[in-house]
């Protein structure tokens, strides 16, 4: 039987959540106003989410540690989402690839705000800085697995170096969309980079090969 210990646990998690998920869409708001996560105050964040200060330093000793629980939320969803591209079937086509690709991109997409403010965070932010690099880390270290295993059956470019290939196109993605999106151009045209994007990953790892 659950404990009051654990009930009181629960709860406490259950109540973070809500306030965490309220400073998140005040944050969206406020970020899609214009104005940057480092532009931010916590009275306005407090104000904007309709939470008290105190409320607001019960689970967050300040701007940045709030910024840091976001971020690790977006960046756990990207990772994950990434996965339906490292699992295709052998047998994939072009089209496989593309709709492989789409968890990643609608993730990002839908996350691209949180996304900028982690890239701004790393300039002044050490811890923030040693998750988002960890998060590249992780995800160029996936898809060298992808490649070795690809390379190794049969469906890769043979000649590649898998690691130096992954950090490549892993730094070319997590650049572009931030550039692209703070312009407004992924926002635009959204599909149509997302197809170039595929076109461009399948004639680099597997064109000739699947």
């Amino acid at each position: 039987m659950p404990t009051d210990h654990n009930n009181q646990q629960a709860d406490r998690e259950a109540r973070q959540a809500a306030v965490q998920l309220a400073l998140h869409d005040a944050v969206i708001e406020l970020m899609n106003r214009g104005e940057t996560f480092t532009e931010l105050s916590v009275e306005e964040l407090i104000q904007s989410a309709r939470i008290s200060r105190s409320t607001f330093y019960v689970y967050f000793e300040d701007k940045s540690s709030l910024l840091q629980a976001l971020v690790d939320g977006a960046l756990a969803e990207l990772v994950s989402s990434a996965r339906s591209w490292w699992e295709m079937p052998i047998e994939a086509e072009p089209s496989d690839l593309l709709d492989s690709l789409r968890p990643a991109w609608n993730s990002y997409r839908d996350n691209h705000l949180l996304m900028a403010a982690a890239t701004e965070g790393t300039s002044y932010d050490p811890e923030i800085r040693a998750r988002y690099y960890e998060m590249i880390e992780r995800t160029a270290t996936a898809l060298a697995d992808h490649i070795d295993h690809g390379q190794s059956i049969g469906y890769v470019n043979p000649s590649l170096d898998s690691i130096r290939t992954a950090e490549w196109l892993t730094w070319m993605c997590e650049r572009g969309l931030y550039l692209l999106y703070s312009r407004g151009r992924a926002t635009e045209h959204g599909e149509t980079l997302l197809r170039s994007l595929s076109g461009l990953l399948w004639k680099i790892l597997y064109q000739g090969y699947r």
